[in-house]
């Protein structure tokens, strides 16, 4: 279930693995699902709602993590080790591609290409750019803009196998 979470915040909130290994319980409102991520990159604060299926998946694991480790209380580490310690960074990018390939996914897949996906995927449903750079907590919208030359690769690829009337014998 801690992976699972894991991975469904990194998806679900774009986050680096400093600031998800980093989490606290209090840093989540749990109702409304307001995550306030502290000193994350550049010691910057940024403040993000999670959808309910991450929700759903961090509930899930905070359940389960209080009958473990038998604390709950709002400074404690939300992504702990059963001992109820803080889950090194390291342990990301080696569970992240074993998570991969045991799904079958044979594509290499580290943590920083789900933060890609999630800003990717955000850019493609609001198209705001400043919207997924505050999202993200870059500090430069030239840093974001590598997402819009993804989605406009996808657009050049669309509208140059356009098809006028679908595509039919004319």
């Amino acid at each position: 279930l801690r992976n699972r979470a894991m991975i469904s915040i990194m998806l679900g909130g774009g986050l680096r693995c400093e600031e998800v290994v980093s989490l606290t319980i209090g840093d989540l409102d749990w109702m409304v699902g307001k995550l306030h991520i502290k000193n994350g990159k550049g010691a910057k604060d940024r403040v993000l709602w999670l959808n309910e299926k991450t929700l759903d998946d961090l509930r899930a694991w905070r359940e389960s993590r209080a009958k473990v480790v038998g604390s709950d209380g709002p400074k404690e580490i939300l992504f702990s080790t059963l001992k109820g310690k803080k889950v090194h960074p390291s342990y990301l990018r080696q569970m992240i591609p074993r998570m991969a390939k045991r799904a079958g996914i044979e594509k290499r897949v580290y943590p920083h290409l789900l933060r890609h996906t999630f800003a990717t995927w955000l850019y493609k449903q609001d198209r705001n750019l400043r919207l997924t750079q505050t999202a993200l907590g870059h500090s430069s919208i030239q840093t974001t803009e590598i997402y819009t030359h993804l989605v406009n690769n996808e657009l050049e690829d669309a509208l140059r196998n356009y098809q006028i009337g679908g595509g039919g014998k004319g």
